[in-house]
């Protein structure tokens, strides 16, 4: 059985919402007693009031411009460079990644862990597998075709895997802005976003890459057949998949992250992938979703421009 004492968990990100890190903070105290809390922010922060273990200061790397169009910055180094320097003062035997603006409900993690490591036939203290949440994690069926997209909101498991999948380069602004010197793909869900692979791809290809694990991806949105086997053949070797809710992990900035399941991977699903392949096709469950998703977006366009509309008409 996995000890509280045995877990670190680094609290990697911003203090931009103090209320916020001092839930995170606080939920690991109450759920986790005896674990030990790493905070791993930038320099400068107002840190007053917040109870950590340990500190880790880095320089800010900064973001990126990744869509022109809708102003969207990128902060994969950021994570990178903040998950690094938390995970590199980590002395226990198991690690969680979490951030700055999540926090847990209760100490469920550990037994899920555990559960899932004996549903497979494994020992969870002889386990190299990593937890997950399956929150983000894009199911390349979906509207976004993309494959190796692993949620990293979360990480849990040996120390050493999780410095693995944050050992990996930083991200250049070549990479982040790809695509204002190339064409974007056809397959590509937006047509602004410029990133060559999303930051979710650019860390679990980094750990794969690690593992000596063989595959070739040209881009984000380079999907096949044998890309989607290879990808779940990944997820089956080294992961444990659960929702935030069975973890009862929140975030605060994604309040219903839970709710964004049209694009991502179902339990079902899950399941699927540790026992038999599934066909390319999604469900009727899976397109009613995406359909209704859709729909509601525009349905709320529309009802802005009427809104818009009228209340030109009442100024004039």
């Amino acid at each position: 059985m996995i000890k509280n004492d045995e877990i670190t968990f680094v609290v990697q990100g911003a203090v931009s919402d103090k209320r916020a890190t001092l839930l995170a903070i606080s939920s690991i105290r109450k759920n986790f007693p005896g674990s030990t809390i790493i905070l791993s922010t930038w320099e400068g922060s107002d840190l007053t009031g917040l109870q950590y273990d340990e500190l880790a200061l880095s320089r800010d790397p900064g973001s990126c411009i990744v869509d022109d169009c809708r102003n969207i910055y990128y902060n994969i180094n950021r994570q990178i460079v903040s998950s690094r320097e938390g995970l590199i003062r980590v002395k226990t035997k198991y690690a969680v990644k979490t951030r700055t603006d999540c926090y847990f409900k209760s100490p469920v993690l550990i037994k899920k862990y555990e559960n899932g490591c004996k549903t497979y036939g494994i020992d969870a203290s002889e386990s190299n597998r990593i937890l997950v949440i399956r929150d983000f994690f894009r199911n390349p069926r979906r509207r976004y075709h993309m494959a190796y997209h692993v949620s990293d909101f979360l990480f849990f498991g040996k120390t050493e895997d999780i410095r693995t999948i944050f050992s990996c380069k930083l991200m250049s602004d070549t990479e982040i802005r790809w695509y204002s010197n190339h064409q974007i793909p056809t397959s590509a869900p937006s047509k602004t976003v410029l990133h060559r692979f999303s930051a979710e791809q650019h860390l679990w290809m980094s750990f794969l890459h690690s593992k000596n694990w063989s595959f070739s991806i040209e881009n984000a949105y380079d999907i096949s057949e044998s890309v989607i086997s290879n990808a779940e053949a990944s997820y089956r070797q080294f992961l444990l998949i659960y929702s935030s809710i069975s973890l009862d992990f929140f975030s605060i900035k994604h309040k219903k992250m839970y709710l964004v399941s049209y694009d991502s991977y179902s339990a079902k699903e899950i399941k699927n992938i540790y026992v038999s392949r599934f066909s390319l096709a999604p469900s009727f469950e899976r397109t009613l979703l995406l359909y209704l998703h859709s729909a509601g977006r525009a349905i709320k366009y529309t009802a802005r421009v009427i809104l818009g509309f009228f209340q030109s008409r009442i100024v004039s």
